[in-house]
């Protein structure tokens, strides 16, 4: 039994799509701070769901975390993303905090999909970094995004009395 989940989780694993980039940009911050990332177990399974399901809109992922990655710096970040994000990904969000030294640079751009857009999204805080690319519908985000301010907007409301 457990070889099958096994060999199910491998077939799931590699007959989803990689995309160049995300590839390219992972090992560029493996190789500059020689250090791995770290996978979550079964992502591969969750991008298989994902991949079926589409939940909130979302149609693809992947993702890779590095965990108490000392010394990034967001100038040595942005170069590595300007290199190798790839085709068609324009800068949308560079934020930075000198003090913290705390970073995150959003990229997107369209999907093959009128709908969709595509996201590259790399955050550092402290000392963990996290990678995102992500296929999502728009409306779908926007909607959701909307929601969540609506709530917040709420919540801050009901404080306030």
């Amino acid at each position: 039994m457990i070889r099958r989940f096994g060999a199910l989780f491998v077939l799931v694993a590699l007959a989803l799509p990689m995309h160049a980039s995300f590839r390219d940009v992972v090992r560029a911050i493996e190789t500059r701070h020689n250090q791995r990332q770290t996978t979550p177990p079964l992502l591969g399974f969750a991008r298989f769901a994902c991949w079926i399901i589409h939940p909130k809109g979302v149609y693809d992922f992947q993702l890779a975390t590095f965990e108490n990655l000392r010394g990034a710096s967001a100038d040595d970040f942005a170069a590595i993303l300007s290199a190798k994000v790839g085709a068609g990904f324009r800068p949308v969000v560079r934020v930075r905090s000198t003090h913290s030294g705390e970073f995150t640079f959003i990229y997107a751009k369209p999907a093959a999909d009128e709908n969709r857009m595509e996201l590259f999204i790399v955050t550092h805080d402290r000392s963990d970094t996290v990678v995102i690319r992500l296929d999502a519908d728009m409306e779908i985000a926007a909607r959701e995004v909307n929601m969540a301010r609506m709530h917040d907007q709420k919540r801050l409301r009901d404080i306030g009395r």
